[in-house]
């Protein structure tokens, strides 16, 4: 179904864009020091800054009687983790908010800090967006 491509889609776009803007920001990383997965848990090491895409449940929308999914409302969370600032993983969530904007997404809530875990600083945010069949979102710029 074409919507299983949205979360690869929003995945390079975010790094593509994404990474200079950090670099920029922060000189001190560079693109190797950056960690984008959908991959929950992985064997190796773990990297820092890393930031981490999950696709929520969405909904299909717009319904018609035809027996073709035409749009859905594709929910994403993002989280960026750091191993000792918070300062940094908002500043990166702060980039990755703008990107996603221009993308048309919205943001669902105010983005959380999670500082539950000693050895991990998170900014999680959700973003939203009604993608549908065939729209300009599947079309490089």
């Amino acid at each position: 179904m074409w919507s299983n491509d949205i979360l690869s889609i929003i995945y390079t776009r975010v790094k593509i864009i994404s990474t200079p803007m950090i670099l920029k920001r922060y000189p001190s990383l560079s693109a190797s020091d950056l960690n984008f997965t959908t991959e929950a848990s992985t064997q190796t090491v773990s990297k820092f800054p890393t930031i981490f895409f999950t696709q929520i449940a969405g909904v299909e929308t717009g319904e018609t009687f035809d027996p073709t999914v035409n749009a859905v409302n594709f929910i994403v969370q993002i989280e960026v983790i750091h191993n000792t600032s918070q300062a940094m993983a908002n500043g990166i969530a702060d980039i990755i908010s703008d990107v996603m904007k221009s993308m048309y997404f919205k943001i669902t809530g105010d983005p959380v800090q999670d500082n539950s875990d000693p050895k991990t600083k998170r900014n999680i945010a959700r973003y939203s967006r009604v993608v549908g069949h065939g729209d300009g979102f599947f079309k490089l710029n």
